[in-house]
């Protein structure tokens, strides 16, 4: 089984998920601007309550042509967040939903294979989409989900676990979340794609290139990470992000693409937004985008993410990609001297 991964080929359907429908102004926001800002050739799957399913196909047809919504009977708040529950995988060259089991679950999974015939597979093994992270040689797991797997922390208990999360996947397997020695209790922030992005660049030496966030919040486990990644062999772009309330901004929380669109000269990322009316998060939102130009990229800054910061989320969380195009493996090179200038502006 290959998981489905978090770069390379062009983005061909996302998923959505509205779980109180037109009441929800903020998340509304949002997604209008995700609707209006995917590239055209992107299908959409919005999926919401039945009694919502006639408004907000209205509210999305204003927006963006050929939107699917799929009604279904009752999703819980933490719905909106698609990327958790199901993880996408091939089966013998078929795609395959995989129903995990996240913090907080749902039948998303059967959902989707429902409405477009997808093969559904229940797995037992705890992990949440937000909590992985998958490239082409290799994949990030958090060690949230190893420490769940567990249930306790125990040598023989983290064994089985670590083995059980290596099954789902045969590329090499990291675990996020600390440093040298035994694995901590608790892991944050709870999810890996709230501070830590994948973008399908290498070094000259083969190292993948990856950002992680440098929040003024847990500085101390965080750097332990950045730490772990290197000695692994990545290299680890920090950069400087805001902490909202209780939680850090989800900068690093973001669609990446490695071949560029018909037309385009450089790949697209999207990013979240988190300015809008706030001139000092509007300041890192342009940082942010500076950041992923310098690394060759085509930037898309899709606003309307502040408000969900205290629920640890943004666009990644909330937009699941559920297909991609071919990608030939081949991963851009990004000169030494390119990542001085970008660690000069970190």
């Amino acid at each position: 089984m290959k998981l489905l991964m978090d770069y390379g080929g062009l983005i061909e359907e996302v998923v959505l998920c509205t779980p109180h429908g037109l009441r929800d102004r903020d998340l509304l926001r949002a997604h209008a601007h995700v609707l209006m800002q995917l590239p055209d050739d992107i299908s959409v799957v919005l999926v919401c309550r039945t009694e919502d399913a006639e408004a907000l196909a209205l509210w999305a047809s204003r927006l963006r042509s050929g939107v699917q919504t799929v009604p279904v009977a009752s999703i819980n708040s933490e719905g909106m967040w698609t990327q958790d529950p199901t993880m996408v995988a091939t089966r013998r060259g078929r795609r395959h939903y995989l129903r995990v089991i996240p913090e907080h679950p749902n039948d998303l999974a059967n959902w989707l294979g429902a409405a477009d015939g997808t093969p559904v597979e229940h797995m037992r093994l705890h992990l949440a989409g937000g909590n992985s992270l998958v490239g082409q040689g290799f994949r990030i797991v958090g060690v949230g989900a190893v420490l769940a797997e567990a249930g306790r922390n125990s040598p023989a208990q983290i064994e089985r676990a670590v083995a059980a999360h290596r099954g789902l996947d045969r590329r090499r397997m990291h675990i996020y979340g600390h440093g040298e020695g035994p694995l901590p209790d608790d892991q944050d922030p709870f999810h890996l794609d709230l501070a830590l992005a994948l973008t399908g660049c290498r070094t000259r030496r083969g190292e993948p290139i990856v950002l992680l966030a440098k929040p003024t919040r847990w500085a101390a486990a965080l750097e332990a990470t950045a730490e772990r990644l290197r000695a692994d062999g990545f290299y680890v772009l920090r950069n400087k992000v805001p902490v909202l309330g209780s939680a850090i901004a989800g900068y690093n929380n973001v669609l990446v693409e490695n071949v560029p669109r018909k037309g385009a000269r450089r790949p697209l990322v999207m990013i979240p937004g988190f300015g809008g009316r706030s001139r000092s998060l509007t300041a890192y939102d342009d940082a942010a985008a500076e950041l992923w130009s310098q690394l060759g990229f085509a930037v898309r800054c899709l606003p309307g993410w502040a408000p969900f910061s205290f629920a640890g989320g943004a666009l990644r969380c909330a937009a699941k990609v559920l297909r991609r195009g071919p990608f030939d493996g081949d991963e851009r090179v990004i000169a030494d001297t390119v990542l001085r200038r970008i660690e000069a502006l970190l």
